[in-house]
């Protein structure tokens, strides 16, 4: 259900599930994160199995971490455990969460700076996102602005710069947020960086389309306008708006 549209397509889905249960025998298998009120509404009566990381797997993951990081000469055994104990805790069986989590900590340069970090960490996706958007505006200014750029276009419709929140996929060249709950999240909770987030992208739009590459008029034949796109592969993009 995570996959369906919020708008347009999980309602829709909810309600023919549910009349489907209620009028046949059917047996139906959902898969959702717990928390959104729709799927609680829906399904609450229903027999539920909790899926989440294994702790030891994660303090697995928190371990090497530490190990690669830059800050492996200055972490204590005793420090060390103590970040490895507290992550795999607050991280709520959510591996997105350790991850956001641990790249706070080991991203700040002093032992004295991971402790405060480490003291003050999140307990939930909302707020460790907020924490990684604050990391972010506190980046060199390039950096700042590309990883707050490539935030504003993937929530409204490289990437160090994101801390974690945006990843790509290298093989199909595809750049989309780690996890729905990103996109969800900033929709929802409108940093000021994306509070003119539509309206700037709908610019930039008409912009690549008023360039001179497009003022030659319509193309001649197929073969001609597949060159264009794959000259122009944002040309796909700006035409929909």
């Amino acid at each position: 259900m995570d996959e369906c549209d919020t708008n347009s397509h999980e309602k829709a889905s909810l309600k023919a599930l549910e009349t489907l249960r209620i009028k046949s025998s059917s047996s139906i298998f959902v898969t959702s994160r717990s928390y959104p009120d729709d799927i609680k509404k829906t399904f609450g009566s229903a027999p539920q199995i909790i899926i989440g990381a294994d702790d030891d797997n994660l303090q697995i993951y928190i371990s090497r971490e530490i190990d690669g990081s830059d800050n492996f000469d200055v972490i204590e055994r005793e420090f060390r455990k103590e970040i490895i104990v507290i992550v795999s805790q607050a991280a709520q069986k959510m591996f997105l969460l350790a991850v956001l989590q641990i790249q706070a900590i080991l991203a700040e340069p002093t032992f004295g700076e991971m402790e405060e970090t480490l003291s003050t960490i999140p307990w939930g996706l909302n707020g460790a996102f907020e924490e990684t958007l604050q990391r972010i505006h506190k980046l060199p200014d390039g950096r700042r602005r590309l990883g707050l750029s490539t935030l504003m276009w993937v929530s409204h419709m490289t990437v160090d710069c994101c801390l974690g929140l945006v990843t790509v996929d290298e093989e199909g060249s595809v750049i989309g947020q780690v996890h729905s709950t990103v996109q969800e999240h900033f929709c929802k909770h409108l940093d000021p960086t994306f509070a003119l987030g539509e309206q700037t992208i709908a610019e930039l739009s008409i912009t690549h389309l008023l360039t001179e590459s497009f003022a030659q008029g319509c193309c001649p034949d197929e073969i001609s306008i597949i060159a264009v796109i794959s000259h122009h592969p944002f040309i796909k993009y700006a035409d929909q708006l």
